[in-house]
């Protein structure tokens, strides 16, 4: 939790102790990536149809802790938000909350990563790159080996990769225009 910078900041001087924010210690990315995360447990703790088959693919170590982190930390979102804390503290508290579930996964029996599910390689979605028109640029090889896909990405001034956005919001705001006034024609008005 500290190495990731989910833990309050101390200044204390001789007796007095004063907490601020949390110290940003550590990847920035994962941090948000935790702080997003946590904004799921507004909601109930239930299990997705989704996420069933995944589920059952792990130990009943991992369930059970899974599970035990489902309830608590909605309680703690609702508890902490019926405090009145602001909600951006909440998802913070949260997220440092579900390290600590990580963690305990990590240490209880998941040492073993999970297995692909079998439904995955029946979907086999398609993974590359894909530029704004829309065409592949360039895809990854279809199986279960760890893949890379490159392309050149080529800017083109001339032709712009959204040209339907330019169109699209060409009369948006049209009918707000105001012609007739000089302020928004002359930029020397406001000089005199």
């Amino acid at each position: 939790m500290g190495y990731l910078g989910l833990v309050p900041g101390e200044r204390s001087t001789g007796e007095t102790v004063k907490r601020i924010g949390i110290t940003k210690a550590g990847n920035g990315r994962v941090r948000a990536l935790l702080v997003e995360c946590a904004w799921t447990y507004r909601y109930p703790p239930r299990i997705g149809r989704r996420k069933l088959y995944r589920l059952q693919e792990v130990s009943s170590a991992v369930r059970e802790i899974a599970w035990k982190a489902q309830a608590r930390l909605t309680a703690r979102y609702r508890m902490l938000s019926a405090r009145g804390k602001k909600s951006t503290v909440v998802c913070t508290a949260v997220a440092r909350e579900l390290v600590g579930f990580m963690w305990a996964v990590r240490q209880r029996g998941a040492a073993n990563p999970v297995t692909p599910s079998p439904r995955a390689a029946e979907r086999s979605c398609p993974c590359g790159i894909a530029p704004p028109n829309g065409h592949w640029a360039a895809r990854c090889l279809a199986g279960d080996a760890p893949a890379i896909a490159t392309a050149d990405i080529i800017i083109d001034r001339d032709n712009p990769a959204r040209p339907w956005r330019r169109k699209a919001r060409s009369d948006l705001y049209a009918p707000h225009q105001v012609n007739s006034d000089p302020r928004a024609t002359a930029a020397t008005c406001f000089d005199e």
